[in-house]
């Protein structure tokens, strides 16, 4: 039973094991299960956080904060 939409592995973990996890990953349906909850969760919270309209305004008011380069 996946619980989860990812895995964690070591830094030093060896490629075939990398590919393992992978397969894993792409062949059984409760990872992309989970990780389609994760994003409607996510989208969910997005859409309801006023955060991303008060960064918006911060952003207008002060335009040198934006600034590239």
């Amino acid at each position: 039973m996946v619980r989860g939409a990812g895995l964690v592995l070591d830094a030093g973990t060896d490629p075939a094991a990398i590919g393992a996890a992978l397969g894993r990953l792409l062949d059984e349906p409760g990872f992309s299960e989970s990780a389609r909850r994760l994003g409607t969760a996510m989208a969910r919270e997005i859409a309801q956080s006023p955060l991303v309209e008060e960064i918006e305004a911060l952003a207008a008011r002060r335009p040198s904060l934006c600034a590239v380069g």
